[in-house]
């Protein structure tokens, strides 16, 4: 199998050569997931990926017809949520954590059904202390009845539901955390 290498500057070049074509943009976006801890240029190419995200939703936002699945386009896997939680990954790498918060609460009023935008923003209160025990109880549990019981990634969901019905005893018992 061959192996492949880009550089994160030269990837950033490539991207902003032709910078109105989507793919160009969707480029960038990737280019920023891989090179974004980059000492020198990471932060660069995530602030310009973000900036990229906005245009696709923008784009998006014109022609809805290219965000289905079936248009062919974008294959649905660009869509709007997405991007926005792609974009709420890039605020969290940079410590902005209300602006993830954002991104994922605007990925969830497009899309209410996307639980692991609901999860992230539920880690992200709860680890901020941004909301109450009941509010956040009950959006772990919501999550845990969206998911498979067997999903590796429900760990957090039932750690900090445990953690919370030892903390307060009006949410149940420990045996409901489950």
């Amino acid at each position: 199998r061959p192996i492949f290498f880009v550089d994160g500057m030269l990837l950033h070049e490539l991207c902003t050569t032709d910078p109105s074509k989507i793919s160009a943009r969707i480029l960038m976006i990737l280019g920023a997931r891989r090179h974004g801890a980059d000492e020198k240029e990471g932060q660069i190419m995530i602030s310009e990926a973000m900036r990229a995200i906005d245009e696709c939703i923008a784009i998006i936002e014109e022609r809805p017809d290219i965000e289905h699945p079936d248009s062919g386009i974008l294959g649905g896997c660009m869509t709007r949520p997405a991007l926005y939680f792609e974009k709420s990954s890039f605020h969290m790498a940079l410590g902005n954590h209300k602006e993830a918060i954002r991104d994922l609460t605007k990925a969830l009023r497009i899309d209410p059904g996307y639980t692991t935008a609901r999860d992230a923003r539920a880690n992200l209160w709860a680890s901020l202390k941004l909301k109450d025990y009941a509010t956040l109880h009950a959006e772990f549990k919501r999550i845990l009845s969206e998911v498979h019981k067997d999903d590796r990634g429900n760990e957090a969901s039932y750690a900090w539901l445990a953690l919370m019905t030892l903390e307060d005893s009006r949410l149940g018992s420990i045996g409901d955390a489950k």
